[in-house]
C-alpha cells in the first residue's frame, strides 16, 4: 500500500513538473503574485529591486530594457533536460505617475514570494 501511495505521489510530481511553461511570456499571461504602482522612475525602480535582491544573497536577476520599461528575471536550470526556466519575473513599466510593477513566479514557495514582495516594497 505504501508503494502505491509513493508511486502515485511521484507520478503527480512528475506530471506537475512537465506542465511548467518554459517562457517568461507564459508567466506574463498569468495573474501576477503582486502588483503595485509608484512615483519612482522605471529605471530607478528596476535597479533598486535588482540591487536589494542581490544583496540578500538570492540568485542574480537579469535586467533587460524593454520598449515600456524594464524586466528582471532569474532562471533555474532543470536537471532533467538542462533547460532554463524563468523562476522570478518582475516587469517594471512606465505608468502615468512613475512605474507599475508586476511580480510573477513559477515557484510555489511562499517565503520566496514574500521576500520578493518585501524587496519591491522597500524600493517604493
Amino acid at each position: 500500500m505504501k508503494k502505491i501511495v509513493l508511486m502515485s505521489a511521484l507520478l503527480t510530481l512528475l506530471c506537475s513538473c512537465a506542465s511548467i511553461e518554459m517562457s517568461s511570456g507564459h508567466l506574463r499571461n498569468t495573474v501576477p503574485r503582486f502588483t503595485t504602482f509608484t512615483t519612482i522612475s522605471p529605471h530607478a525602480m528596476a535597479t533598486c529591486i535588482g540591487d536589494h535582491w542581490a544583496a540578500s544573497g538570492q540568485p542574480k536577476l537579469t535586467l533587460t530594457q524593454t520598449e515600456t520599461g524594464y524586466t528582471l528575471q532569474s532562471t533555474q536550470k532543470l536537471a532533467v533536460d538542462h533547460a532554463q526556466i524563468p523562476m522570478y519575473f518582475v516587469e517594471v513599466n512606465t505608468s502615468r505617475e512613475g512605474s507599475s510593477v508586476r511580480f510573477y513566479t513559477n515557484r510555489a514557495d511562499e517565503i520566496a514570494d514574500r521576500s520578493m514582495v518585501s524587496m519591491i516594497q522597500r524600493c517604493e
